[in-house]
Parts: C-alpha cells; sequence; structure tokens
C-alpha cells in the first residue's frame, strides 16, 4: 500500500512539474489620440488567444456616421468566424473596437483571409501563432510590450 501511494504522489508531482503555465502579455500602442491594446495568452511559445482593443479618433476620415456605421457592419461580417469575437462602438468621433480570437477554435487558414493573422512569406500555411513572432512584430510596429 505505501508503495503505491508513493507511486502515485510521485507520478502527480511528475505530472505536475511538466505542465506548462500560462502567460500573458500585454502590448500598448499610443499615437496621437489613438491607442491599441493587445493582450496574448500564450503556453510556451504557443499564442492561446488575444484581445485586441482599439481606440480611433474617427473624424479626420471624412465619414458621415452612416458610412461608420457601414463599416463596423462589414467588419462584422468580415470578422463572423469561428472562435473570434468583434464589437465596436462609436461615440462621437471615437471608435472603439475589440476583437477577441480563441486560436484553438479557431480556422487560422480563415483568420489569414480575414487579415487577422498573417501567414510569413514563402510558407502556404501556419500551424500555430508564435509568440516570439507576435511580439517581434508588434514591437516593429511600435508596441511596447510587457
Amino acid at each position: 500500500m505505501k508503495k503505491t501511494l508513493c507511486l502515485i504522489l510521485a507520478a502527480a508531482f511528475i505530472l505536475g512539474g511538466c505542465s506548462k503555465k500560462t502567460e500573458t502579455m500585454v502590448c500598448n500602442y499610443t499615437l496621437g489620440s489613438n491607442s491599441a491594446k493587445n493582450t496574448i495568452e500564450s503556453e510556451g511559445d504557443n499564442v492561446l488567444s488575444q484581445k485586441i482593443t482599439q481606440k480611433r479618433d474617427v473624424s479626420n476620415l471624412g465619414m458621415s456616421e452612416d458610412q461608420l456605421n457601414d463599416a463596423i457592419d462589414k467588419a462584422k461580417d468580415l470578422y463572423d468566424i469561428d472562435g473570434v469575437k468583434y464589437s465596436a462602438k462609436l461615440n462621437k468621433n471615437l471608435l472603439t473596437e475589440t476583437i477577441e480570437i480563441d486560436f484553438e477554435k479557431a480556422d487560422l487558414d480563415e483568420l489569414n483571409k480575414a487579415s487577422l493573422i498573417s501567414v510569413p512569406t514563402g510558407e502556404d500555411k501556419v500551424d500555430y501563432i508564435s509568440l516570439k513572432t507576435s511580439k517581434e512584430s508588434l514591437e516593429s510596429a511600435g508596441y511596447k510590450c510587457k
């Protein structure tokens, strides 16, 4: 009985020590009155989910409120993908958009077609979203990541 208990405890300890920890990285970007926040959940280098919140001053776009609402509706249709949630709110001249992506549920080819991810040049298919590559891409675009 003691042997069995010791083996069970040893197995639990080993399995517990081998489980991967979920980590969160937050990347922020600000340019004038526009801002974006990317929150990325990952296990190791594998990105599990991403939440993007963008706030944009739309006063200088030269678009009416109806045109902006039409653009929001088109974005809702474009992002109507399994594993993706899109919402937008227009408050006077401030457009707030939120895109949530669950990479474990979403089809990466569909995300690529919707320009939510980009496949590196020369590659036909992506198997997973890399945290390292995502961070490098965001930082090269001016984001500050923590």
